[in-house]
């Protein structure tokens, strides 16, 4: 993926040859900005996904509206069947106003999936609880997508390509197996690194 984006005080230039990717950085180093780029959101120099769904990291559903009526007016909109990943169901006839917003991400997510899609998540964990988000990555197995997270641990049995940004550009690429180094565990009563090749990551240098 190429992207070139100059905004007041930043410029992010990514040029990187990836898969399925989750995309690591400290805040402002240019993780949404990269997915919005990509799906098209902001106009930007390079590549354009045209099979791409980008997913916020806190959804804006239009108040006076029941999750119902929402569903299928989107659904409508990306010309799918939807389905109810997320088991939101229960709520269809709440106004989403009623909801939180982990419920109201999940109408979301079950809107994103139904779709055939290339996804490109944007901190995608942050409103999920452990079952959603175990739900979450269990469906991304097989599809096509982008994930821009502080937590990649979640993601990484999926296999992906890590990429690590910095200050709009492109410090570091990784296979999934190599930042599972860089996670602690419990060891002689103490904590230590995995043993592996480990990677500095987003301010972390931490030797095997």
């Amino acid at each position: 993926m190429r992207v070139r984006k100059k905004m007041r005080g930043f410029v992010l230039d990514v040029e990187v040859e990836v898969g399925n990717a989750v995309v690591l950085g400290p805040n402002g180093s240019g993780k949404s900005t990269l997915l919005k780029c990509l799906a098209g959101v902001y106009l930007c120099e390079g590549d354009v996904f045209d099979d791409a769904l980008y997913v916020p990291p806190v959804p804006q559903l239009p108040p006076g509206t029941t999750v119902g009526e929402y569903v299928r007016h989107i659904s409508k909109t990306l010309g799918v069947e939807f389905v109810d990943f997320f088991d939101v169901g229960p709520f269809m006839g709440k106004r989403v106003e009623e909801l939180s917003t982990g419920m109201a991400y999940r109408v979301v997510l079950s809107l994103a999936f139904s779709t055939d899609r290339r996804l490109l998540l944007d901190e995608p964990l942050s409103s999920l609880d452990a079952r959603w988000r175990l739900r979450l990555v269990e469906l991304l197995s097989g599809r096509k997508f982008i994930v821009a997270t502080h937590d990649p641990l979640p993601f990484l049995p999926l296999g992906p390509d890590v990429v690590v940004l910095e200050e709009g550009r492109v410090k570091a690429v990784a296979k999934a197996e190599a930042v599972r180094a860089l996670y602690l565990e419990r060891c002689g009563g103490g904590l230590c690194a995995r043993p592996g090749g480990a990677v500095p990551v987003v301010g972390y240098d931490i030797s095997a």
